[in-house]
């Protein structure tokens, strides 16, 4: 081989630092996760430090806990409207997603790597709805395959700690979850939250968002503050979680589990505590499919059966609801 031959595969193998930094090279910390974050576009790096804590000193961690994430510009018309319809494929370890004209997205989970191609103007558009696509539900597949268990909850947080709600589909998490907010709670999300398999009072975000039909935008009155959307069954709105969203706010200390009953139920709303067997056995009925992807809600309910646990009937009366929840929190933080 040739000097300059040797030269040239030296540079390709070990960039130089101005070469680094011209590819804007930044590395953040996700729950146990470090993710290594490659693209030249600031607004993808500015919504990613309000998601993650940037590492100011990158340091080489173990590779199991490790994301490497390389996101490029996909070329688009100026004039050309933006087509926004979601489409998955899964194929484990490969998962992809293609979102319109705006965003192809892949990723291995098994080589913990993720390459995304996303449209600018979508992204100085819709900056919200972007980070939720290309960096906060891949971070949360990823997190699940490594450490973390999906659970399809909502996770209401207080100074004391986080009250995790479980029910099935149209069981009122997300009314709920909205009405909290709207009363000064701080939310880890109202469908999703991530819990650490080996210490299950460890609480992340998966996705930090907070959707709710059009009736109950009516009903608590903030029709008029989100962003109608199609999710696949029905319109939604999607309220405006994230401009107080930041690294701190994305994790908390579980406090005590709440399984929602009848929502009809007469008379003001009313917590039950649950013997042990009781609640690992209704904890299942809200269970979904992406929770067995890389681990069992199973061990998640036996743990928390140790723990303050409780069935919500009656929740139709939010403001009794809230109220009890509060009580809840008060009493819990003092065991």
């Amino acid at each position: 081989m040739s000097e300059t031959s040797r030269q040239n595969n030296a540079q390709r193998q070990d960039p130089s630092p101005a070469t680094v930094r011209d590819l804007k090279v930044r590395q953040y910390q996700a729950g146990d996760l470090v993710v290594r974050l490659q693209c030249n576009l600031d607004e993808v790096h500015q919504l990613a430090a309000r998601l993650w804590h940037l590492q100011i000193e990158q340091k080489k961690p173990n590779r199991c806990h490790f994301i490497e994430m390389s996101i490029e510009e996909l070329a688009a018309s100026p004039s050309a409207p933006l087509q926004r319809k979601e489409r998955w494929q899964v194929d484990l370890p490969e998962i992809r997603l293609q979102f319109g004209s705006v965003l192809n997205c892949r990723m291995d989970l098994e080589a913990g790597s993720l390459k995304a191609e996303i449209c600018r103007r979508w992204l100085q558009d819709c900056p919200l709805e972007a980070s939720r696509l290309f960096l906060e539900s891949p971070m949360a597949t990823f997190m699940s395959s490594r450490g973390w268990q999906v659970l399809h909850a909502a996770a209401l947080v207080r100074p004391a700690g986080a009250i995790v709600v479980r029910g099935a589909n149209g069981t009122g998490k997300s009314t709920l979850a909205a009405a909290a907010w709207l009363h000064g709670w701080t939310l880890l999300g109202d469908e999703s939250v991530l819990v650490h398999r080996q210490d299950p009072s460890r609480l992340c975000a998966a996705v930090q968002e907070l959707a709710v039909r059009p009736d109950i935008a009516a009903r608590l009155e903030v029709q008029d503050s989100g962003t109608p959307f199609w999710n696949g069954h029905e319109t939604k709105i999607r309220l405006p979680l994230k401009p107080a969203s930041e690294p701190a706010a994305r994790q908390a200390r579980h406090l005590a589990t709440v399984l929602l009953g009848d929502f009809q139920s007469q008379g003001r709303a009313r917590l039950e505590a649950l013997q042990p067997q009781e609640f690992i056995s209704a904890f299942s009925e809200g269970a979904i499919p992406q929770e067995n992807w890389f681990g069992s809600p199973e061990e998640i309910a036996k743990e928390w059966s140790e723990r303050p646990c409780y069935r919500l009937n009656g929740h139709q009366d939010l403001a009794g609801a809230l109220q009890a929840l509060s009580s809840l929190c008060h009493s819990s933080s003092k065991r």
